[in-house]
């Protein structure tokens, strides 16, 4: 088994039965070097999107892929055409994002406030839309992660200008699940949590069953 660590303006293989790193050899239109950005595996494809250039200096919402069978970049025009109606979620930094199946959904982040709104990248028709979920939407923020857990996502952590957040909260995936989000918010709530000594956060999920379904409700 390998893990693939996008790097740079690059890439790092973690390849399990060897228990080592390697850096392949890649070709193409290889990414500007950068921060805090998304990636979305899907099938051979690992999309890069967004992120944070200390080179340029500003945030960044182009995405790009990297064919995992040649290793090979290519940019991905999402707006093909200079389609005037095109949507491309706004740059921001330190973005939360996760995956489900073919699509990619990313949340908040900052560009001069914090943000909490959702958009969806599907890898398919290669383009944006804008989503609104309802119910009590979580507080703009930046460095959250959002997790994909069985029927429902989770976003966790981040921080505003107040400081860091220890906050869980889930967006339900269906609106058949609305009560059983209300119950796991409340008792989110009374749990100990980790301390929120970090403005950045880093999850990781291990699961014996997931159910994929559409997209739903905070």
């Amino acid at each position: 088994m390998a893990l693939l660590a996008a790097s740079a303006s690059s890439g790092l293989e973690f390849q399990e039965e060897r228990v080592e790193w390697s850096r392949p050899q890649v070709t193409g239109d290889v990414p500007t070097p950068r921060e805090g950005h998304c990636a979305h595996v899907v099938q051979q494809s690992l999309f890069i999107y967004g992120g944070s250039s200390s080179d340029l200096h500003m945030d960044l919402h182009d995405m790009h892929v990297l064919d995992l069978a040649n290793m090979n970049w290519a940019a991905v025009d999402t707006c093909a055409d200079n389609d005037a109606t095109c949507y491309v979620p706004p740059k921001a930094a330190r973005i939360a994002c996760a995956s489900s199946g073919s699509e990619m959904y990313v949340f908040g982040g900052y560009r001069g406030e914090y943000m909490n709104t959702v958009s969806v990248f599907d890898s398919e028709l290669l383009s944006w839309r804008p989503t609104t979920p309802v119910g009590e939407r979580p507080h703009g923020r930046q460095g959250a992660t959002l997790t994909r857990l069985g029927d429902r996502f989770v976003l966790f952590g981040g921080a505003t200008d107040t400081g860091p957040l220890d906050a869980v909260e889930p967006l339900a995936a269906s609106v058949r699940h609305a009560v059983r989000q209300a119950v796991a918010r409340a008792l989110a709530r009374t749990l100990p949590l980790p301390p929120p000594g970090q403005a950045r956060s880093t999850t990781s999920t291990c699961w014996r069953r997931t159910r994929a379904r559409g997209a739903g409700r905070w």
